[in-house]
């Protein structure tokens, strides 16, 4: 099986908590298949929304989205395209979905066209999450 995993960062570049965890998963899952991630960098000399592959191991390969200048936004229509181009050429069986803080909700969109699950961290990371101070 193909998995895609999706997380807004990745060691050694970013090592919080879904970031270390998303990495235990992706080690354990390429042990037995072949395993692609998606992920992003802030590299302000590289072209905005590329995507670069790095490979970890013969079942790990990493695909890195550079996103320097709206890291804050919710929408990027052009790494919508660019992930779109991506899961053409990948064609993985399943994308599993961790964190998008970084990345673009239109990755959803493009993934809905084929079978996916969402797994998201974000609504109960205590750092990713605003808290009423009442």
């Amino acid at each position: 099986m193909h998995i895609l995993k999706i997380i807004h960062g990745y060691p050694p570049n970013y090592n919080a908590g879904s970031e270390v965890y998303c990495q235990s998963v992706c080690n354990e899952l390429s042990k037995r298949h072949k395993v692609s991630v998606f992920t992003r960098e802030e590299n302000l000399y590289a072209p905005d929304f590329s995507i670069r592959h790095e490979k970890q191991s013969d079942n790990l390969d990493l695909y890195i989205v550079n996103n320097p200048q709206g890291k804050d936004d919710y929408r990027h229509k052009q790494m919508d395209n660019n992930f779109a181009d991506l899961l053409k050429q990948l064609k993985p069986d399943i994308a599993y979905i961790g964190h998008l803080n970084h990345l673009s909700i239109g990755l959803i969109d493009e993934l809905n066209k084929q079978v996916f699950m969402l797994h998201d961290y974000w609504l109960m990371c205590p750092r990713g999450t605003v808290h009423d101070k009442k």
